[in-house]
């Protein structure tokens, strides 16, 4: 199809006297850039004085983006001179497209660089600047110099919003910063933007795969409830439930498996051959967590075939539900029922 427009720009509007513009050759150079083609985008934006187009800064913008979506920095900083000699003024979005396809090569002293010279040319750095540089900086992790970026925005850039605050969440999270993540969070509660399904998903993580944050990931996993917001990674019951029977606390898991319903999604169970010749009461409070609604599915007993466990839990066709279940069910094999509450096994 970019050849069908190509020809049509190029040989067929010439043809039949049809101007060409800026607009059509940006356009045709950033669907180039799209399909991972830089070569063609430059050829076309090399032959634009040719065709009569003049390049001004949309031209140049689709040009950067087109050439670092394949990680061509050294071409790109090569044609931002070439544009400072022609006498055409780089714009706000000119830094932000470079600024951006730098993070996307980690070169982050590059696009430090450019975002320094950005301000002593006068243009204010954008919400969208600082947020991606704070994502290159976190992509890299450099939380050292996230903070930096994230305390001018503070203080003298535009304030964070969301977006902001769940990528230094995310950060903190991924090099192990959790109380620094908490921290975030809570400020956002407190006085910042308002939490979103993605700054869940990039604390959750943090805390569910901690078997000493248990209770933390059940109080946000609560207010993540409260808040009608439906994680859209299934995962995070699966691995707080893990975490939670790993500790010992099997009425917590329980608890969290319930929970689910509140997030819309079914909860299905399957508890048929997991049984036999096991603790009556056991049983009784496994069927305990059974909805209203329930699928059972013949998965066989995985305690004593270990194969098939494994086959279970990396089936795509096994729901998360179908996990967290079998997990429960697992784990309160080793427990019994004792004043409404569970004891494990070596404690009796």
């Amino acid at each position: 199809m970019l050849n069908h427009a190509r020809c049509l720009i190029l040989d067929d509007m010439p043809k039949r006297l049809v101007d060409r513009d800026e607009d059509m050759i940006a356009t045709l150079i950033a669907g180039y850039g799209r399909t991972g083609i830089p070569q063609e985008a430059v050829k076309i934006f090399r032959r634009m004085p040719e065709l009569g187009v003049t390049r001004t800064v949309r031209s140049y913008d689709a040009l950067f983006k087109a050439i670092l979506r394949s990680g061509r920095v050294m071409m790109a900083k090569r044609v931002f001179n070439s544009m400072i000699r022609d006498g055409v003024a780089p714009a706000a979005s000119t830094y932000n497209t470079l600024i951006w396809g730098f993070c996307l090569s980690l070169k982050m002293e590059t696009a430090k660089r450019f975002f320094a010279d950005m301000k002593e040319r006068g243009i204010a750095p954008e919400l969208m600047t600082y947020n991606t540089l704070l994502n290159g900086w976190v992509r890299a992790k450099k939380m050292d110099d996230a903070e930096k970026v994230f305390e001018e925005m503070s203080t003298l850039g535009p304030a964070p919003n969301s977006i902001s605050y769940n990528i230094m969440i995310k950060g903190y999270v991924s090099v192990g910063k959790v109380d620094d993540g908490l921290r975030l969070f809570g400020e956002m509660s407190a006085k910042g933007p308002r939490p979103s399904e993605k700054t869940f998903a990039a604390l959750m993580p943090g805390l569910c795969d901690d078997v000493g944050r248990t209770e933390e990931a059940r109080k946000v996993l609560n207010e993540m409830a409260e808040r009608r917001l439906t994680p859209k990674d299934k995962s995070i019951f699966l691995r707080l439930v893990s975490s939670l029977c790993n500790s010992g606390d099997l009425d917590g898991a329980l608890e969290v498996h319930r929970k689910m319903e509140q997030f819309k999604h079914v909860v299905r169970i399957s508890y048929r051959g997991f049984w036999r010749g096991r603790h009556p009461r056991r049983l009784r409070r496994v069927k305990r967590l059974r909805p209203t609604h329930i699928e059972t599915v013949k998965i066989g007993s995985f305690a004593t075939r270990p194969f098939a466990f494994c086959s279970f839990f990396l089936d795509p066709g096994v729901t998360m539900q179908h996990k967290t279940s079998w997990m429960l069910a697992g784990n309160c094999s080793d427990f019994v029922l004792e004043d409404g509450r569970f004891l494990h096994l070596s404690s009796v």
